[in-house]
Protein backbone atom coordinates (compact mmCIF):
# COMPACT_ATOMS: atom_id res chain seq x y z
CA UNK A 1 0.00 0.00 0.00
CA UNK A 2 1.26 3.69 -0.72
CA UNK A 3 1.92 5.94 2.07
CA UNK A 4 1.86 9.55 2.04
CA UNK A 5 3.31 12.45 4.35
CA UNK A 6 2.12 15.48 2.56
CA UNK A 7 -1.27 17.80 2.95
CA UNK A 8 -3.69 16.11 1.33
CA UNK A 9 -5.77 18.15 -1.09
CA UNK A 10 -7.46 15.40 -3.43
CA UNK A 11 -10.06 15.02 0.06
CA UNK A 12 -10.77 18.38 0.65
CA UNK A 13 -10.82 19.48 -3.05
CA UNK A 14 -13.28 16.86 -3.64
CA UNK A 15 -15.17 17.40 -0.43
CA UNK A 16 -15.69 20.94 -1.73
CA UNK A 17 -17.06 20.20 -4.81
CA UNK A 18 -19.96 18.18 -3.05
CA UNK A 19 -20.60 20.80 -0.74
CA UNK A 20 -21.13 23.59 -3.76
CA UNK A 21 -23.51 21.02 -5.69
CA UNK A 22 -25.35 20.67 -2.31
CA UNK A 23 -25.30 24.15 -2.04
CA UNK A 24 -26.30 24.63 -5.61
CA UNK A 25 -28.98 22.47 -5.67
CA UNK A 26 -30.70 24.04 -2.06
CA UNK A 27 -30.16 27.11 -3.48
CA UNK A 28 -32.21 26.20 -6.84
CA UNK A 29 -34.47 24.80 -5.34
CA UNK A 30 -35.79 27.44 -2.74
CA UNK A 31 -35.58 30.26 -5.91
CA UNK A 32 -37.84 28.02 -8.08
CA UNK A 33 -40.07 27.29 -5.34
CA UNK A 34 -40.30 31.42 -4.58
CA UNK A 35 -40.73 31.50 -8.14
CA UNK A 36 -44.17 29.23 -7.82
CA UNK A 37 -45.38 30.92 -4.70
CA UNK A 38 -45.51 34.51 -6.27
CA UNK A 39 -46.75 32.97 -9.75
CA UNK A 40 -49.50 30.69 -7.88
CA UNK A 41 -49.70 32.37 -4.47
CA UNK A 42 -53.35 33.02 -4.28
CA UNK A 43 -54.83 29.76 -6.29
CA UNK A 44 -52.35 27.59 -4.73
CA UNK A 45 -50.69 27.08 -1.23
CA UNK A 46 -47.07 25.68 -1.71
CA UNK A 47 -45.58 24.18 0.89
CA UNK A 48 -41.78 24.41 1.66
CA UNK A 49 -41.73 20.59 2.64
CA UNK A 50 -41.25 20.27 -1.37
CA UNK A 51 -37.57 21.17 -0.82
CA UNK A 52 -36.70 19.17 1.79
CA UNK A 53 -37.58 15.38 1.07
CA UNK A 54 -36.27 12.57 2.45
CA UNK A 55 -33.46 12.07 0.15
CA UNK A 56 -32.39 16.01 0.39
CA UNK A 57 -32.64 15.60 4.18
CA UNK A 58 -30.39 12.57 4.49
CA UNK A 59 -27.96 14.04 1.72
CA UNK A 60 -27.83 17.62 3.63
CA UNK A 61 -27.06 14.84 6.80
CA UNK A 62 -23.98 13.34 4.62
CA UNK A 63 -22.83 16.45 3.56
CA UNK A 64 -22.62 17.33 7.46
CA UNK A 65 -20.79 14.45 8.05
CA UNK A 66 -18.33 15.02 4.90
CA UNK A 67 -17.61 18.38 6.74
CA UNK A 68 -16.15 16.32 9.52
CA UNK A 69 -14.14 13.87 7.62
CA UNK A 70 -12.55 17.08 5.80
CA UNK A 71 -11.71 17.88 9.33
CA UNK A 72 -10.47 14.70 9.97
CA UNK A 73 -8.49 14.64 6.67
CA UNK A 74 -7.06 18.26 7.62
CA UNK A 75 -6.21 16.76 11.22
CA UNK A 76 -3.98 13.86 9.41
CA UNK A 77 -2.35 16.44 7.10
CA UNK A 78 1.13 15.40 8.80
CA UNK A 79 0.59 11.71 9.30
CA UNK A 80 1.13 8.75 7.26
CA UNK A 81 -2.04 8.41 5.33
CA UNK A 82 -3.12 5.19 2.81
CA UNK A 83 -3.48 6.55 -0.53
CA UNK A 84 -5.54 3.94 -2.13
CA UNK A 85 -8.26 3.77 1.03
CA UNK A 86 -7.96 7.81 1.39
CA UNK A 87 -9.41 8.02 -2.67
CA UNK A 88 -11.49 5.12 -2.46
CA UNK A 89 -13.38 6.87 0.50
CA UNK A 90 -13.00 10.18 -1.59
CA UNK A 91 -14.65 8.71 -4.77
CA UNK A 92 -17.50 6.84 -2.77
CA UNK A 93 -18.44 9.86 -1.32
CA UNK A 94 -18.61 11.91 -4.47
CA UNK A 95 -20.63 8.92 -6.08
CA UNK A 96 -22.92 9.09 -3.10
CA UNK A 97 -23.20 12.87 -2.88
CA UNK A 98 -23.46 13.86 -6.40
CA UNK A 99 -23.83 11.21 -8.81
CA UNK A 100 -26.62 9.52 -7.65
CA UNK A 101 -28.65 12.50 -7.24
CA UNK A 102 -27.95 13.35 -10.49
CA UNK A 103 -29.19 10.03 -11.26
CA UNK A 104 -32.51 9.97 -9.33
CA UNK A 105 -34.83 10.59 -11.96
CA UNK A 106 -33.54 7.28 -13.06
CA UNK A 107 -34.86 5.23 -10.33
CA UNK A 108 -38.87 6.94 -11.23
CA UNK A 109 -40.95 3.95 -12.18
CA UNK A 110 -44.53 4.67 -13.50
CA UNK A 111 -47.42 2.62 -11.35
CA UNK A 112 -50.07 0.63 -13.29
CA UNK A 113 -52.52 3.98 -12.18
CA UNK A 114 -50.70 6.40 -13.62
CA UNK A 115 -48.78 7.81 -10.88
CA UNK A 116 -44.64 8.39 -11.20
CA UNK A 117 -42.90 7.50 -7.65
CA UNK A 118 -39.99 6.45 -6.99
CA UNK A 119 -40.73 4.53 -4.01
CA UNK A 120 -42.47 0.39 -3.38
CA UNK A 121 -44.70 -0.49 -1.57
CA UNK A 122 -45.13 -4.04 -0.36
CA UNK A 123 -48.37 -5.04 1.97
CA UNK A 124 -48.18 -2.16 4.70
CA UNK A 125 -44.28 -1.58 4.31
CA UNK A 126 -43.05 1.42 2.02
CA UNK A 127 -39.86 0.73 0.51
CA UNK A 128 -37.92 4.20 0.59
CA UNK A 129 -36.93 5.81 -2.74
CA UNK A 130 -34.05 3.40 -4.52
CA UNK A 131 -31.93 6.25 -5.40
CA UNK A 132 -32.16 7.59 -1.44
CA UNK A 133 -31.36 3.59 -0.53
CA UNK A 134 -28.09 3.67 -2.88
CA UNK A 135 -27.38 6.96 -1.39
CA UNK A 136 -26.93 5.17 1.77
CA UNK A 137 -25.06 2.04 1.02
CA UNK A 138 -22.71 3.92 -1.04
CA UNK A 139 -21.74 6.54 1.52
CA UNK A 140 -21.83 4.00 4.41
CA UNK A 141 -19.52 2.16 2.06
CA UNK A 142 -17.37 5.42 2.29
CA UNK A 143 -17.54 6.17 5.65
CA UNK A 144 -15.66 2.43 6.36
CA UNK A 145 -13.02 3.24 4.10
CA UNK A 146 -12.60 6.86 6.14
CA UNK A 147 -12.55 4.93 9.33
CA UNK A 148 -9.86 2.20 8.06
CA UNK A 149 -8.20 5.64 6.79
CA UNK A 150 -8.31 6.88 9.93
CA UNK A 151 -6.99 3.49 11.56
CA UNK A 152 -4.32 3.35 9.23
CA UNK A 153 -2.97 6.61 9.86
CA UNK A 154 -3.03 6.47 13.21
CA UNK A 155 -0.46 3.75 12.80
CA UNK A 156 3.28 4.30 11.24
CA UNK A 157 3.76 2.57 8.38
CA UNK A 158 6.16 -0.41 8.21
CA UNK A 159 9.51 1.77 7.24
CA UNK A 160 11.87 -0.29 4.88
CA UNK A 161 14.94 1.96 5.45
CA UNK A 162 15.31 0.78 9.03
CA UNK A 163 16.77 -2.57 8.12
CA UNK A 164 19.99 -2.65 9.21
CA UNK A 165 22.01 -3.10 6.27
CA UNK A 166 25.43 -3.51 7.69
CA UNK A 167 27.07 -6.38 6.29
CA UNK A 168 29.68 -7.30 9.38
CA UNK A 169 32.51 -7.33 7.27
CA UNK A 170 34.99 -6.10 9.74
CA UNK A 171 33.68 -8.68 12.48
CA UNK A 172 34.79 -11.31 10.36
CA UNK A 173 38.70 -9.98 11.31
CA UNK A 174 38.13 -9.26 14.99
CA UNK A 175 37.74 -13.67 15.65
Amino acid sequence: MKYQNRFLRFPLIVISIIIIFWVYSICSRVLSLVALQKKYTYQYPISWSLIFDIQTKIGLVCVLISLVTAIGYFIMRQRYVNIFYCRVHVWLSFIALVLVPLSAPLFKMSSPNGIISDAARIGNFIIYPASTILLLVFYFAALFFFAITLIKSSTSPKEAGLINESSDFLNQFSK
